[in-house]
């Protein structure tokens, strides 16, 4: 792809690439890998962020929540495969600890608004393996008993993943209604 000034990919380029084959890249997993790892304090940063997030809005009425990590994928899977091919073993190693640590940064500012939390976005959504349910590899929830009434497990799934041409112009069309509920179910 070309590059602008900056060395960044330019968005033109990028728009001709599916959402899929970027958020696979193995620069994609290099940078979450980072992040997991906090490679340069940036775990810390991160957390920092919500700290600050978290102290801003902790009055605010109209915020329900917090979704720390929005689809975290599972590290570098190219460099070290069992992370995909043993879907539990980033949950539970690499992504609950984080999810923990989250949870009482976000605490020092917000006791009382949920805390949304996800596993790593594996193919349990995706057909390759017959659209089977891969189990989540979280021992309990980030906050433990005493905060159940305000965390939630963050669930993905999308209808475009029923089938190669389900969005073949962006969303899927409203006559594919009954295939997304099923996909979905």
């Amino acid at each position: 792809m070309e590059t602008d000034e900056n060395g960044n990919p330019l968005f033109s380029d990028c728009l001709q690439h599916s959402f899929e084959t970027m958020y696979t890249s193995p620069e994609v997993a290099s940078a979450f890998d980072a992040l997991y790892s906090n490679e340069n304090g940036l775990l810390d940063k991160m957390f920092d962020f919500w700290r600050v997030v978290t102290a801003k809005f902790e009055s605010n009425p109209n915020v329900i929540g917090y979704d720390v990590i929005n689809e975290p994928w599972p590290a570098n899977i190219y460099k070290e495969e069992t992370l995909f091919i043993e879907p539990t073993k980033f949950d539970s190693e690499r992504l609950f600890p984080i999810a923990q640590q989250a949870h009482s940064v976000l605490r020092e500012n917000d006791n009382e608004k949920a805390i949304f939390f996800e596993a790593a976005q594996f193919p349990d959504t995706e057909p390759f393996f017959g659209g089977i349910t891969l189990p989540i590899g979280f021992p309990d929830t980030p906050g433990g008993i005493d905060y159940q009434n305000r965390q939630a497990l963050n669930d993905h799934t999308y209808c475009c993943q029923a089938a190669a041409y389900m969005c073949n112009d962006g969303e899927p069309p409203l006559k594919y209604s009954d295939r997304c509920r099923a996909f979905h179910q």
